[in-house]
C-alpha cells in the first residue's frame, strides 16, 4: 500500500492501523514523489490525500491512471472535504473510493480491504 500525503502525522496514524493488519507500506510525502515511488514499488493499493502543496492528490490520480501499467491499480481518495466537486472530480480522475478524514480505524481497516487484492486485512 503506497499513502501519499504531505502531512507525516497521517503517515503515522495510517501505519499504525494498517501495519497491525499486517499491510506492508510504503510512503510518499508529495505527489510527484508518489509517480516516481511507483516506478520502483509497483502497489497494489494507493491511499491518496486531495490536498497537497504542488501537485493536488486528483492530477496525480489522473496521471498515475494514464500509465497503463498503473491504469488498474486502486486508489482511495483521502480528504477533510466531502464536497461534491472533490468527489466528482476525484472519480473522474479514476479513484476507486473515498474515505473523509478524520476516518476511524476500522472505516480504513475496510476500505482497505475491500480494494487490496490477495490477502486481505480483517475487515
Amino acid at each position: 500500500v503506497l499513502l501519499v500525503d504531505d502531512d507525516r502525522f497521517q503517515h503515522k496514524i495510517v501505519a499504525k492501523i494498517l501495519e497491525a493488519e499486517n499491510c506492508r507500506l510504503v510512503f510518499a510525502a508529495s505527489a510527484a514523489e508518489a509517480l516516481e515511488m511507483m516506478g520502483a514499488h509497483r502497489a497494489d493499493l494507493v491511499l491518496m490525500d486531495v490536498q497537497m502543496a504542488g501537485m493536488d492528490g486528483i492530477e496525480a490520480t489522473r496521471r498515475l491512471k494514464a500509465v497503463p501499467a498503473f491504469s488498474q491499480v486502486p486508489v482511495i481518495m483521502i480528504t477533510g472535504k466531502s464536497e461534491g466537486t472533490v468527489v466528482v472530480d476525484s472519480l473522474k480522475a479514476g479513484a476507486a473510493d473515498f474515505i473523509v478524514k478524520p476516518f476511524d480505524r476500522d472505516k480504513l481497516i475496510s476500505k482497505v480491504a475491500r480494494w487490496l487484492p490477495g490477502e486481505r486485512p480483517r475487515a
